[in-house]
């Protein structure tokens, strides 16, 4: 009987394949666990290094943000006006949700819940306003923060200024619920 007749499984040929599947099959046994690692790795390094998840804890930020809301945040990012941030500025060891209303060197003025900044009236279309009336100037290196619903807020008005090092990050992504997936930014 010549090789021509014999199942492939049964030649020196098939043979010879059927040992380098075995041998393919067991890098390949290696390659997955090994990649499932590296991407697990890399998800970490990203989280560690430069966002991070926060899970909002309070009513404070309604109706940008509801309680249960989580959000990635840029630890990099530069914070700018009206932004959503991340602070535990307040040496308490709890993190709060807020949004930037002062820069440093800026002068915040609330008059009967109306927001001046620098003499000039901003609209906070995002806010649920208290009758608020005071005046402040925010010094270098800090930040004035209010949550959106001021009649609940615990922020800048009762705490005072945010250091620039105690904002852990720029909000700009809600991941969950999936019902509210997606970015969050300036003036939502």
């Amino acid at each position: 009987m010549s090789e021509d007749a014999l199942p492939a499984s049964l030649t020196r040929r098939g043979l010879s394949n059927f040992r380098k599947s075995r041998r393919n099959y067991r890098r390949m046994a290696w390659f997955l666990p090994t990649l499932i690692i590296v991407m697990l790795s890399s998800g970490w390094l990203l989280r560690e290094t430069t966002a991070s998840g926060y899970i909002v804890e309070q009513h404070s930020m309604e109706q940008t943000l509801q309680e249960g809301d989580t959000l990635l945040t840029n630890r990099f990012a530069e914070p700018q006006r009206g932004d959503i941030v991340v602070t535990d500025g307040w040496g308490s060891g709890k993190n709060y949700v807020k949004r930037i209303v002062g820069m440093p060197g800026d002068q915040v003025d609330y008059v009967n819940g109306e927001l001046l900044l620098n003499g000039i009236y901003m609209e906070e279309p995002f806010a649920v306003k208290e009758n608020d009336n005071y005046s402040i100037t925010v010094p270098e290196g800090m930040y004035w923060v209010l949550g959106d619903n001021r009649p609940v807020s615990s922020d800048s008005r009762e705490h005072g200024f945010v250091p620039k090092d105690g904002i852990k990050g720029v909000a700009y992504f809600r991941y969950w619920p999936l019902s509210r997936f997606g970015a969050v930014g300036q003036g939502d």
